[in-house]
């Protein structure tokens, strides 16, 4: 799941303020300003994935929310100028409330003594990912352009959150010994 998000996220991450000044032709200062409302969007969410992961569990909000983080910031490269800063902001929005929630699940999926080892795991899977999603929207970009490259990438990512459903809930279950 971390390698086929990072598909999406890494080039979407690295390259949207390209895509925002020459596709969109979008100013400096208004770029400097989609990156101040999403972090501030993505501070208060945050604190909204805790109270979720500590509701809800943590399969189902991890599931919902990798799901719009993909969503979102893949369309938000198919919309113009307007959609691009909304999309971007629910983007931070729902990957930072992502945070907590596989925090927890992925301290609970595992025994102690593997703990490490699976994340540095996850750790390589998302640097493959990053350069696989890189070197495709590279390919992609020629034919697709700079925007068509990137949302194709959010399908790799939603394939990446439906793996999740493979996955145990491990809310108020004992941890792995």
């Amino acid at each position: 799941m971390t390698a086929l998000l990072a598909v999406l996220l890494e080039p979407a991450g690295l390259l949207f303020t390209v895509y925002a000044s020459r596709v969109l032709s979008m100013s400096p200062v208004a770029i400097s300003t989609l990156i101040v409302v999403s972090g501030v969007a993505g501070a208060l969410c945050y604190l909204v994935g805790g109270y979720f992961t500590d509701r809800f569990g943590r399969r189902g909000p991890a599931i919902a929310l990798t799901i719009a983080t993909a969503a979102v910031a893949s369309l938000s490269f198919a919309t113009g100028a307007r959609g691009f800063f909304i999309g971007n902001v629910l983007w931070s929005a729902f990957a930072s409330a992502a945070t907590p929630v596989f925090g927890a699940w992925s301290a609970e999926l595992y025994p102690t003594r593997a703990r490490a080892t699976a994340e540095a795991a996850s750790a390589v899977a998302a640097s493959v990912g990053s350069i696989a999603g890189l070197q495709l929207v590279a390919a992609l970009s020629v034919s697709a352009g700079l925007g068509g490259a990137i949302e194709l990438g959010g399908v790799a990512a939603v394939v990446g959150a439906l793996i999740l459903f493979l996955l145990p809930e491990t809310k108020q279950q004992p941890l792995p010994e």
